[in-house]
């Protein structure tokens, strides 16, 4: 499997990651196994189960949601919108194209914009400025699964991604295309804007 990197030009493959534990919180995690591609054997990967905050059956859970799981560094239980999850890993990888909405290319808002549409069957303006403006502000401690998050990337450009769980958001990257990386690694962290709600 074959996984975007830096273009839609060169591509190379992934390596593979035998445990977790030996990526720091504040790296990329990009570079795992392909969440769409099924375990090795068939076997779903072991996940720690039982916590607090369990909403649903393990059993129940599909190989998306296993391998989100350890690509987040969280309980299986924790990622109970299997929907927004294989929306991800149905996207996962596709290359970024500046006002692009398809699947040979899209920009960051555009991912954005489908995915609340589908996901949570949100309106969303088309740009990343009117997004925000149509977000209700999100206090730093009170983010959770499918707020918007905004950063600015550059003096006149801004980035937008959806937040996830674990620091960890989805976004579609000007490098490697649909990925999910964690918000506090040192480049996001100092681009982040802040945290918005869409309208319910």
């Amino acid at each position: 499997m074959l996984v975007l990197l830096t273009s839609c030009r060169a591509f190379r493959p992934l390596p593979t990651v035998t445990t977790h534990a030996a990526v720091p919180p504040s790296a990329y995690i990009s570079n795992m196994d392909d969440p769409r591609t099924p375990s090795k054997g068939g076997q779903s990967p072991v996940v720690r189960a039982g916590g607090p905050g369990t909403t649903f059956d393990i059993e129940k859970a599909d190989d998306t949601q296993f391998r989100f799981a350890i690509l987040m560094d969280v309980e299986v239980e924790a990622l109970a919108n299997a929907r927004l999850y294989r929306y991800i890993g149905e996207w996962w990888g596709t290359p970024y194209r500046l006002g692009g909405t398809g699947r040979s290319g899209i920009d960051c808002s555009a991912f954005v914009q489908g995915l609340q549409a589908e996901v949570y069957g949100q309106t969303l303006p088309r740009v990343t400025g009117d997004q925000q403006t149509a977000c209700r502000p999100v206090p730093e401690g009170d983010r959770r699964e499918g707020d918007i998050v905004f950063f600015r990337t550059g003096d006149r450009v801004m980035h937008v991604g959806v937040y996830l769980q674990n620091h960890r958001f989805v976004h579609a990257s000007t490098s490697r295309g649909v990925v999910i990386d964690d918000i506090r690694s040192e480049y996001w962290r100092k681009a982040y804007l802040g945290a918005g709600r869409p309208p319910e």
